[in-house]
């Protein structure tokens, strides 16, 4: 029969030693540097992808300003004026693309501020032409993506356009060769992604002042206003 002998109890420490040395400044230092730049790593990566959520979420509105306009029969004899406007439109947005519904340009004699704050009887008084452009188009994203929007506006005098108004342009015509008129912009749109993609946002709707275009009718343009100065831009209305 075998004999068992009783061994001594084993202390806790006897379980585990560690016989390494304790940890150096150095090795703190380069270990909480690690940290910190893990940290920072995710930091950035967080606020990166915020940013671009914002941006999509939150995406700037399109700008516009006039490229070119003209103006012909625009005095109280004449019973049809037309005009000839070319828009520049912008897509700030790098993720963005605007896909505009219809834009109605509508063109105004007169101070913005009293086209503005006057009451609607008083802002049709002041309209020259004005038309709905029902056709859409996209204008992808990309950041700073432009685009050029032609339209031609007829007015039909003591149809379109009041005496009273008809006479008073053709004042400030006789009198300076030249006549400013005002053109504001309403327009519906949303903010799609690519072009085949379905619509991220909208429609939305918002308008724009083009404020005091002056139109120059010289001897040699066969009574033709045409707009010589730099492209205007647009303000949000």
């Amino acid at each position: 029969m075998s004999e068992f002998r009783r061994l001594p109890p084993v202390s806790p420490t006897d379980w585990y030693s560690d016989d390494r040395p304790p940890a150096s400044d150095s090795d703190r230092l380069i270990g909480a540097a690690i940290m910190a730049s893990l940290l920072i790593g995710i930091l950035a990566i967080w606020l990166a992808y915020d940013y671009k959520l914002d941006r999509a979420f939150s995406p700037e509105l399109p700008c516009f300003q006039i490229h070119s306009a003209s103006v012909s029969g625009l005095s109280a004899t004449e019973l049809i004026t037309w005009w000839n406007i070319t828009l520049l439109t912008t897509n700030p947005n790098r993720n963005m693309g605007v896909d505009y519904r219809y834009i109605l340009p509508s063109i105004y004699y007169g101070d913005r501020k009293d086209y503005f704050n006057s009451p609607g009887w008083f802002k049709n008084n002041q309209i020259v032409a004005t038309k709905k452009l029902s056709r859409s188009f996209f204008l992808d994203k990309g950041g700073n993506q432009t685009s050029l929007v032609n339209f031609n506006l007829v007015a039909v005098l003591s149809e379109d356009v009041d005496y009273e108004l008809a006479e008073q342009i053709s004042e400030e015509l006789a009198l300076r060769g030249s006549v400013k008129l005002g053109l504001y912009i309403r327009l519906e749109f949303g903010y799609r992604t690519e072009e085949n993609y379905l619509h991220f946002r909208g429609p939305m709707q918002c308008s724009f002042f083009c404020n005091q275009v002056e139109f120059v009718f010289a001897p040699t343009n066969n009574g033709t206003g045409i707009f010589t100065g730099h492209s205007r831009e647009c303000t949000l209305a």
